[in-house]
């Protein structure tokens, strides 16, 4: 009976998720930019067409767990290898959630608390935000939601079978999302507290299995990576001196952005110890660093552990990529839609109220795992995300809670959970940091990189007036705007704007070598190859420096040595991003005519 009586708030949970899914892709649509990836989503893109190539990982150590890029892999093949059609294919997998979150509901509060938990699901902003992206919790929020149900029955009824399932989905996470193996650490756990240590024995041996599997394929390539090695550089950007506890920038070379900034990460971690480093060894530098950085100021890195503890629970939606709020101007639905900011402070509640329900407790353990992470690291949307769906049931529980409370005659006791989530709401409404609500400026400048790829200029160079409009002073954008105007015909306009930026950063590789490309379009060739060398020196690992010194070689009618320099860039990085370019180059000069930017 229960089950026919969960089937019509499942099937209507499916269709309100996927209209409002659809009418997110509508909308969003009108700016075809916003569906174009960036930074980490252009890396996984990268990956993904590479690892269909055949060409990814290589002989490398996996640097980001590679779950989500397979997944993104088979999408392209069945999208064709367009990201938008990619973008829309997720937006349908992703109805799978609030069917989930309704499922888990319905198990532990009823059929009421299904209705309300799914259809808040369905109609949750950060859902689609997230699945409209080519990052990584497109798969770990549902497969967090499996894990919890699977780990749940498993608990309660037992069979090898459901523990092995229930495993299985935590494994997958755990080459996915690495961090949350702390969550899978709860299932064997509570067996053991259980008396159950058999069990919990297979339950870890299934639930480390893809990991290990992962890890040794790192140890076949030459490095003992767990995983990826991207945890040690993670911690230094969330606990060094000069973490903010938000920002996902690297302090040492705050322009090096998406995959630049494992780049820069490494050269400077080399420069440092003098010798060339394994991907584990610049992992194990940061993570060192760090840990000395912290012993030198232990009470700076207390309080930066209590502003992540706080902005976790805030309603701000701190961007990483992709600034939600910049999306709100396009879906305006996602302004009013009931977020965080309504299902955090009743999900508290609900968990509290069932604190001594096994299950919430299970429940709670997860969400206080995706807590602690983001504390461990810094604190951002797409890192709390895992949590929001089981806030949603627990919050769904507390509603139904209430409500049976007041059928019942106990307003009191009603009247207590409505004060406490009202009261918790604008205790997390506060901002005692200062994070701003408004667009960050840096997302106008992502947009403006993506209307670039797509052949946009004019609309790019729009998006960074808007940049500009709300920081005059952002590097990013200015450095930007100098590489629209050039790519528009506006050289002398891009040239003031880059030698205005080398006088204050002299030693920037990427600014000194787009003054070197600025030079060499205005006939200075001379100049312009002295500069680009400079800016290779300045940064080793900058390919395009290679590429464009290998340009303007042909400009000075030194052709052999063009050729010669460009096939050994293609012999020694034959995955960069510049190899493309360098392979065009290469054959203009075998057909007589050299291409360029």
């Amino acid at each position: 009976m229960m089950n026919s009586a969960m089937g019509i708030p499942l099937a209507v949970t499916a269709a309100v998720a996927l209209a409002y899914r659809l009418l997110w892709f509508s909308q969003v649509a009108a700016e075809p930019a916003l569906l174009l990836p960036v930074l980490d989503g252009a890396a996984h893109l990268e990956w993904a067409r590479g690892l269909l190539a055949g060409t990814w990982p290589g002989d490398e150590p996996f640097f980001r767990a590679p779950g989500y890029v397979a997944a993104l892999a088979m999408m392209l093949a069945l999208a064709g290898d367009d990201p938008a059609r990619v973008a829309a294919l997720q937006l349908g997998l992703g109805a799978v959630t609030p069917v989930l979150v309704a499922g888990l509901a319905g198990r532990l509060y009823g059929v009421a608390a299904a209705w309300l938990a799914g259809l808040g699901a369905a109609l949750y902003p950060m859902f689609p935000f997230f699945d409209g992206q080519l990052l990584v919790p497109v798969l770990a929020v549902p497969l967090t939601v499996a894990a919890v149900i699977t780990s749940m029955a498993a608990l309660e009824t037992g069979g090898r079978g459901r523990l092995v399932l229930a495993a299985a989905l935590w494994s997958v996470i755990g080459i996915v999302r690495p961090p949350l193996l702390l969550g899978a650490m709860l299932l064997p756990g509570f067996l053991v507290m259980r008396r159950r240590a058999r069990e919990a024995v297979l339950a870890i041996s299934v639930i480390l299995t893809l990991p290990v599997l992962l890890t040794v394929r790192n140890v076949a390539v030459g490095d003992a990576v767990f995983v990826a090695s991207q945890g040690g550089l993670n911690f230094y950007l969330g606990n060094g001196t000069r973490a903010d506890g938000v920002a996902a920038t690297f302090p040492d070379a705050p322009t090096a952005l998406g995959y630049g900034m494992l780049e820069a990460a490494t050269r400077q971690a080399e420069a440092r110890e003098e010798r060339e480093l394994r991907p584990s060894e610049v992992s194990r530098h940061y993570r060192a660093r760090t840990f000395d950085e912290i012993a030198a100021d232990p009470s700076r890195w207390f309080g930066l552990l209590v502003k992540k503890a706080l902005l976790f629970w805030g309603d701000r939606e701190i961007p990483n990529n992709h600034d939600p709020a910049l999306f709100v101007e396009t879906v305006p639905v996602m302004r009013w839609a009931p977020g965080w900011w309504m299902w955090a402070p009743l999900g508290i509640v609900g968990l509290w109220l069932a604190r001594r329900t096994p299950g919430l407790v299970f429940v709670a353990g997860v969400v206080a795992t995706v807590w602690v992470v983001n504390i461990v690291f810094f604190v951002n949307a797409r890192f709390r995300i895992p949590a929001a769906p089981l806030l949603i049931v627990a919050g769904a529980g507390a509603a139904t809670m209430a409500a049976e409370w007041i059928r019942g005659g106990r307003w009191r006791a009603a009247a207590v959970v409505v004060a406490a989530a009202v009261g918790l709401g604008f205790l997390l409404r506060a901002n005692p940091y200062g994070i701003p609500r408004d667009v960050w400026p840096m997302s106008y400048v992502l947009v403006a990189e993506a209307e670039h790829d797509r052949g946009e200029p004019v609309r790019a160079l729009r998006w960074i007036k808007r940049a500009l409009a709300v920081e005059p002073s952002l590097y990013p954008a200015r450095f930007a705007q100098a590489q629209l105007l050039r790519r528009a015909g506006r050289v002398v306009e891009a040239r003031g704007i880059v030698e205005r930026l080398i006088v204050a950063a002299p030693n920037d590789a990427a600014l000194r070598n787009e003054h070197g490309v600025l030079l060499d379009v205005t006939g200075e060739s001379e100049a312009a190859l002295a500069e680009i060398e400079a800016a290779a020196r300045l940064d080793p690992s900058l390919d395009a420096a290679f590429v464009n010194r290998a340009i303007v070689l042909t400009r000075l009618d030194r052709i052999e040595e063009a050729r010669s320099a460009l096939l050994d860039f293609l012999r020694e990085r034959p995955t960069s991003a510049e190899a493309r370019r360098a392979r065009e180059v290469l054959g203009g000069l075998a057909s007589g005519e050299a291409s360029g930017d």
